[in-house]
C-alpha cells in the first residue's frame, strides 16, 4: 500500500472502517459516473472469443460496481 493509502486508514480499527474508508476516498459516486456505468452495463455485448462465464463475470462485476456506488434502477 501506498503512503496516502495508509493515511487514509491509519485511524481505523476495523475491517469494516477500513473498507469505507477506502471506499469513501477512491469511489467516484457521482451522478455522471452512475449514468456512465449504467449505460456501459446496458450497452455490453459478449465479446468474440469470450466464454458464457467469462461474460457473466463482466457483467457481474460491472453490478457490483454499480452497487458500491449506489446506482438504483426502476422497472
Amino acid at each position: 500500500m501506498s503512503d496516502n493509502q495508509l493515511l487514509a486508514i491509519r485511524k481505523e480499527t476495523t475491517a469494516k472502517g477500513i473498507w469505507e474508508a477506502l471506499q469513501n476516498r477512491y469511489v467516484n459516486k457521482s451522478l455522471t459516473n452512475r449514468l456512465v456505468l449504467t449505460k456501459k452495463f446496458f450497452a455490453s455485448q459478449m465479446s468474440p472469443g469470450d466464454t458464457v462465464e467469462q461474460h457473466f463475470n463482466k457483467l457481474g462485476a460491472m453490478a457490483e460496481e454499480l452497487d458500491v456506488i449506489g446506482a438504483t434502477f426502476q422497472r
